[in-house]
């Protein structure tokens, strides 16, 4: 879908003014965030709100967070972690049980750390299945600087374990409150 003129013009404002590049996504999910955005300023205008942008560093800011997906959940994809599971990680640790390397796994883009999380919790249990303890270290990036601290503090809400077994809940979990 192409860009209307309006979006274009925000769009080319950001990449001038902030060195940001956001015409990789999606010109409708880019209308629908400048829209957004308006009515949470109360601008009415894109002329309006590109000029509140230009001026205003933290609107720019609090747009530019606007665009990033920072949804996620334990063992989001049943499949994909379903094949990590039975196929990809136990093949991994085997082979860097033979040379005693370290794993290394970088989830880019984690939002609150879910990802990298399910990840750890299956490497667990293949270490625990196989007896075979291989170092790991998992590298978990984000853009989003609050869902990288939920991350770090590794605290989420009972919602949010939904997907997760009931084994790996007693195993890697411990309930405080909700």
């Amino acid at each position: 879908m192409e860009m209307d003129e309006e979006t274009n013009d925000i769009v080319g404002l950001i990449s001038q003014a902030y060195g940001r590049d956001i015409s990789v996504y999606d010109s409708s999910f880019l209308a629908k965030s400048l829209q957004k955005r308006l009515a949470a300023t109360g601008i009415t205008s894109f002329a309006a709100y590109r000029d509140c942008l230009r001026e205003n560093r933290t609107e720019a800011e609090d747009f530019l967070d606007s665009l990033n997906i920072t949804y996620s959940e334990f063992f989001r994809n049943p499949l994909t972690f379903a094949l990590l599971e039975q196929r990809v990680l136990p093949a991994l640790v085997e082979r860097k049980a033979l040379t005693c390397e370290e794993i290394r796994i970088w989830s880019a883009t984690c939002a609150a750390g879910e990802e990298p999380y399910s990840i750890a919790i299956l490497l667990d249990q293949i270490a625990s299945a196989t007896g075979k303890t291989i170092p790991a270290r998992i590298f978990a990036t984000d853009i989003g600087e609050e869902g990288l601290a939920t991350a770090r503090v590794g605290s989420y809400s009972a919602a949010a374990l939904r997907n997760v077994a009931l084994k790996h809940l007693q195993d890697c979990f411990t309930s405080r409150g909700d």
